[in-house]
């Protein structure tokens, strides 16, 4: 019986070969994961190297609306230190870590605990993989670990689009 992290990447794996549209998949990964788990939000952000910063390219959660327009500098927030410093964050109360920097979306105060997994494609940090819940405690090893399974294959989708 394949686990739920395995079903997960299965799924990614399916949609990412019968996609031809880069927006689109990254959407539909987005509400895979966040269904997979079991949470109320998943974003994928991944760096633009023109513009230094974190861009918001897949949300399950803040609203289509946001996709493009949440853009975070990686010297900033939750989501940069992440991807700095290529760490997993899991925070019950993101509001209280010390680098926390609120997204520009109305839906991000909604929220408070957050699991932020780098993407690594490469040897080089492409993005970062977060998930977002209303319930104010840290994400299980479970879901820490099933996150860390599927950033993989979601940083090599994002690094191959950004070659």
């Amino acid at each position: 019986m394949p686990t739920p992290a395995l079903k997960i990447v299965c799924k990614i794996a399916e949609i990412v070969a019968s996609s031809s549209e880069y927006h689109k998949t990254l959407q539909e990964i987005t509400r895979v994961v966040a269904t997979g788990v079991g949470v109320e939000v998943c974003n994928i952000l991944v760096f633009d190297d023109a513009s230094e910063q974190l861009i918001l390219e897949g949300t399950h959660g803040f609203g289509k609306e946001a996709v493009h327009k949440v853009k975070l500098p990686p010297d900033q927030g939750i989501v940069g230190y992440c991807f700095r410093r290529l760490e997993v964050v899991n925070v019950a109360r993101k509001q209280e870590h010390p680098d926390f920097k609120a997204f520009a979306t109305d839906r991000a105060a909604d929220y408070s605990s957050l699991l932020a997994v780098p993407l690594v494609a490469g040897g080089r940090a492409i993005g970062v993989i977060n998930l977002e819940s209303r319930v104010a405690e840290p994400f299980q090893p479970a879901t820490v670990a099933t996150t860390q399974a599927i950033a993989a294959p979601i940083a090599a989708y994002a690094r191959n689009r950004n070659l």
